[in-house]
């Protein structure tokens, strides 16, 4: 039988954190870098409101634009939002900046620091959009619809049923193609 060796502690930063009991992640934690804002399409979503330290940020890319969509994936990709929490590392961002949206991301990357100042600025919500309930990259429905409910349609819609001489009736008689 051999002997156990004792143990041998090393007084570190992150050892007199935990020994003092208040193991606040701000303390050993990479902090949030404004620059990071711009650089990686972020959006600052909590604070702390008394230090002001920035707690969480939101990606901008998935609050506008939504995910992309993988062909040939079997499940549906989530519509959340991406929030990144303590510790802030810019290759965390990156990783899902190509792997959820690349094509956008790529496009970003060649714009002026002044086209990225107004780049999210300009653009509607995605989630208020149509966009974030329909599959784009779905084929699309046509369907045939027989001429005449087209006209008795279109003409009870827009045109009073009392008045004969309506410029409908004269391009019905007239057979012009008003397409």
């Amino acid at each position: 039988m051999g002997r156990k060796k004792a143990r041998t502690s090393v007084s570190t930063p992150y050892t007199a954190i935990q020994q003092s009991g208040s193991s606040s992640k701000l303390s050993r934690s990479t902090p949030f870098q404004d620059r990071h804002l711009l650089e990686f399409g972020l959006k600052i979503s909590e604070r702390n409101p008394e230090s002001e330290v920035v707690f969480a940020v939101a990606r901008r890319f998935c609050i506008s634009f939504g995910r992309d969509e993988k062909v040939g994936s079997k499940r549906k990709q989530t519509a959340n939002t991406k929030y990144f929490k303590l510790p802030f590392r810019p290759e965390q961002y990156r990783s899902h900046l190509t792997g959820q949206h690349l094509n956008r991301w790529e496009h970003y990357l060649k714009l002026s620091t002044d086209a990225q100042n107004v780049y999210f600025d300009e653009l509607q919500s995605f989630r208020s959009s149509i966009h974030s309930f329909v599959n784009e990259n779905q084929a699309p429905v046509v369907t045939c619809i027989d001429r005449d409910i087209v006209d008795k349609i279109v003409g009870q819609i827009l045109l009073d049923d009392d008045d004969e001489d309506s410029a409908w009736t004269r391009a019905k008689r007239s057979n012009l193609d008003l397409s």
